[in-house]
């Protein structure tokens, strides 16, 4: 079986690789299977495919996923805020010696 070129649109509108998946199909379930994806997911992807901001499988998954990381203002924040807290622990660690509250093990005096 050789996909045409809307069929392996329609794959890809459901599945992140359509031609691996189309090669692992072929080489386990046989072209039945495909056949049936394909039918299945033919109306879906013939109303989606000329809709404003048509993504793939692949795409949409990219997305999502991207969406998921942190930002870089996200990352900048964690790290000062990590800053700050140490720094504030530092301060702290060194008033309490000072003042003869911490002992030698680090430990707060009774």
């Amino acid at each position: 079986m050789e996909l045409s070129k809307e069929e392996k649109a329609i794959l890809a509108h459901v599945v992140r690789d359509p031609d691996s998946w189309f090669a692992h199909a072929m080489s386990t379930i046989g072209e039945s299977a495909v056949i049936a994806k394909i039918d299945k997911y033919r109306k879906d992807y013939l109303t989606a495919k000329d809709q404003p901001g048509y993504q793939t499988a692949k795409e949409r998954e990219d997305k999502e996923f991207a969406s998921m990381l942190p930002t870089q203002e996200q990352i900048d924040f964690a790290a000062a805020e990590k800053l700050i807290r140490d720094r504030m622990r530092k301060m702290a660690i060194t008033e309490l010696q000072k003042e003869g509250k911490l002992t030698a093990e680090g430990k707060l005096a009774k």
